[in-house]
Order: structure tokens, then sequence, then C-alpha cells
């Protein structure tokens, strides 16, 4: 579902950004290199499918 609606259904580049993300030492800068994938793969802010996903990153620091 997320790689499909936020990596353009490339499997590989969404392993990589868990990976990135679930190495972050903080919730602060794994939310910063969620917003460097938004830029790069011109994100919809809005987009249910993002939010979801910020849920899931700020979950995982808690």
């Amino acid at each position: 579902m997320f790689a499909n609606e936020l990596f353009n259904k490339d499997m590989t580049l969404f392993n990589e950004a868990i990976k990135t993300l679930d190495a972050c030492e903080n919730e602060v800068i794994a939310m910063g290199k969620l917003n460097e994938f938004g830029a790069t793969y011109d994100w919809d802010l809005e987009n249910e499918h993002l939010l979801m996903l910020q849920n899931k990153v700020q979950r995982r620091f808690l």
C-alpha cells in the first residue's frame, strides 16, 4: 500500500526508505528523512497513506 502510493510501486525504494527510517536515532531525525522522501517523490502532504506512514513513524519512536 505505501509502496504503491508513495514510491511509485517500487518495492526496492520503499524497503530502502523503511531501513533508513528505522536506523534513525529519534523521531525528529526520522520525520526529517520522511520529509526528504516527500520532496523527492513530490508527495501530496494530505495523502492519507502519507499521514498513516507518518503516524507509524511517530509510534515507532514512542
